[in-house]
C-alpha cells in the first residue's frame, strides 16, 4: 500500500488536523523504521494499534503476519484506513473512542498482543491507566510527550513527580527507546516526543482503591500528607499512622516513593 503524503490528504480530503485530538501525522522514515525493528523483535500474536492516523506505523505492521486491530475515531481517517485496507484480511477496524473500548475483548482472545500507538497528547495519561486496567495486555509501545515521559519516571523530591508518576512505577517498568523531534511530524507539535516501551510488573494487579488513594495524597501538593489525608481518615488513625510508621509530620507526598506510600496505603486501611 502506497503510504499518503499527509499534506496531500489533507487537501484532498479538506481535512483539518485536530489539535485537541493530538492528530500529528509521523512522516520521518527513519524513526518509523525504527519503530518497525521494535516491534519486529518483540514476538507478539496480536497488535492493537491507537490512532493509526494514516498508517504510517500500520503499513510496517502489516508485514508481521498477526492480526491487528485498528481503533480509530475519526470518521474521516477510519474512511481512509477502510479504503486503504479493505484487501488485507488480517486488519480489523473500530471507529471507536478508544477510552470507551474494551481492549480486553480483543486482546483476551490472544496469547501475547501487544498495543502499539501514538498517543494524543491531550488524553495519553488516561489511555496508560485504561492499560494499565486491561488484563490481558501486558506490554505497550508508545509515542509520547517528552515531558510526560519524564513524569513517569522522575523521582521523589523532583518537580515532576506527582501521583501518575507514583502510579506507573508501582505497576510497570518503563524503557526510553527513541527521541523524536516534532519536525518528524506533520503538523509538528510543540514539544519533543519520545518512543518508549511500557511492560508491565508480574503479579502485580491494578488496585482501583489504590489510584484513589494516591491521588488523594497528592490533591495539593503544598499541603503535608497528614492535610490531605485528614479529609478521609479520622484524627485518631492518623496519629497512629504517623505512631506506627515512625513519619514525619510535616512530610509531603512528593517526598515518598511509591513503595513507601504503598507501605502507609496497607497500613491505614488494614
Amino acid at each position: 500500500m502506497e503510504l499518503i503524503n499527509p499534506s496531500k490528504f489533507f487537501k484532498k480530503y479538506k481535512f483539518n488536523p485536530s489539535k485537541r485530538m493530538g492528530q500529528n501525522f509521523l512522516i520521518d522514515n527513519k524513526v518509523i523504521n525504527e519503530i518497525d525493528l521494535i516491534i519486529k523483535n518483540y514476538n507478539c500474536d496480536a497488535i492493537i494499534e491507537i490512532g493509526p492516523g494514516l498508517g504510517a506505523i500500520t503499513k510496517k505492521l502489516c508485514e508481521l503476519n498477526v492480526d491487528i486491530h485498528l481503533i480509530e475515531v475519526d470518521k474521516k481517517l477510519f474512511e481512509y484506513l477502510l479504503t486503504s485496507y479493505k484487501n488485507q484480511p488480517r486488519v480489523n477496524l473500530y471507529c471507536k473512542d478508544v477510552l470507551k473500548f474494551d481492549l480486553d475483548s480483543i486482546a483476551s482472545k490472544y496469547k501475547k498482543c501487544i498495543i502499539v500507538s501514538n498517543l494524543p497528547y491531550s488524553i495519553s495519561s488516561l489511555i496508560i491507566i485504561q492499560f494499565l486496567k486491561t488484563k490481558h495486555v501486558n506490554v505497550m509501545f508508545c509515542m509520547l510527550q517528552k515531558e510526560l515521559v519524564d513524569r513517569m519516571v522522575s523521582a521523589p523530591h523532583s518537580s515532576e513527580y506527582n501521583s501518575f508518576s507514583v502510579l506507573l512505577q508501582k505497576y510497570t517498568n518503563i524503557q526510553k527507546l527513541i527521541s523524536i523531534n516534532s519536525n518528524s511530524f506533520v503538523p509538528p507539535p510543540e514539544v519533543k516526543s519520545n518512543f518508549i516501551k511500557i511492560d508491565k510488573k508480574q503479579n502485580v494487579k491494578f488496585d482501583i482503591n489504590l489510584n484513589k488513594f494516591i491521588k488523594l495524597i497528592f490533591s495539593s501538593k503544598r499541603k503535608t500528607l497528614f492535610n490531605n489525608l485528614k479529609s478521609n481518615y479520622s484524627k485518631n488513625t492518623l496519629d497512629k499512622l504517623y505512631k506506627d510508621l515512625f513519619l514525619n509530620k510535616n512530610v509531603r507526598a512528593e517526598e515518598l516513593s511509591y513503595n513507601e506510600i504503598e507501605q502507609i496505603y496497607q497500613h491505614i486501611n488494614k
